[in-house]
């Protein structure tokens, strides 16, 4: 009888200490994002043969809402229909807000045909200089990898909303509608999806 309870005795204390033992699971990060859709209303942004800069970033901004499963990922955006919104309300909203990062919308365009691929910009004057760079970044990596469409370096620009954003903000050009190729993907809505997609997984990166 003494050995089974010495063996019982043990074999509770082990059990207690291997629960006791175990740490606590880490409750997933929350991440806020506002994607910045940009142009609207009375401001078409780039047009080139009838293709229209804010019609376009508004699709690939609402297959951003729609394929966004995480619950822990949470998109705010600055417009939602055809409407004008100013800068200083863009920036209001956002700042209002504080999310973890900012994505502004947008699309190219050149005099030169053969311009084409993503273009990433952040401001060295904002707030969040360094993570806004590195989230610039990741953005072009993702792209890279993902193959939708060739990529740069991210370059300094001095937009507004990079400049006056309380958060790490970086401008995308998704492409040029000058562009035969960039023009052609950018309609095609699996191409939309894609672009979506990589968008989406670099914000949950953060």
């Amino acid at each position: 009888m003494n050995t089974y309870l010495k063996v019982a005795t043990a074999l509770l204390a082990i059990t207690l200490f291997a629960f006791t033992a175990t740490p606590p699971e880490k409750k997933p990060k929350t991440i806020t994002a506002v994607i910045d859709v940009s142009h609207g209303g009375t401001d078409a942004g780039m047009q080139h043969n009838l293709l229209v800069e804010k019609e376009i970033v508004r699709q690939i901004a609402e297959k951003m809402a729609n394929l966004n499963k995480n619950q822990n990922l949470k998109l705010h955006f600055t417009r939602k229909e055809d409407q004008t919104v100013s800068l200083h309300n863009r920036v209001g909203y956002i700042n209002a807000i504080q999310p973890d990062v900012v994505l502004s919308l947008h699309i190219n365009a050149n005099d030169k045909e053969s311009a084409s691929g993503v273009s990433v910009f952040y401001s060295e004057n904002g707030a969040h200089t360094q993570n806004a760079q590195q989230f610039a970044n990741r953005l072009v990596s993702a792209f890279e990898a993902n193959g939708v469409f060739s990529t740069t370096e991210p370059r300094i620009a001095p937009f507004y909303i990079l400049k006056n954003s309380e958060a790490p903000a970086v401008v995308v050009e998704l492409g040029y509608l000058t562009n035969p190729h960039d023009s052609k993907q950018l309609q095609d809505e699996a191409y939309q999806d894609h672009i979506a997609k990589t968008l989406l997984s670099v914000i949950e990166g953060q």
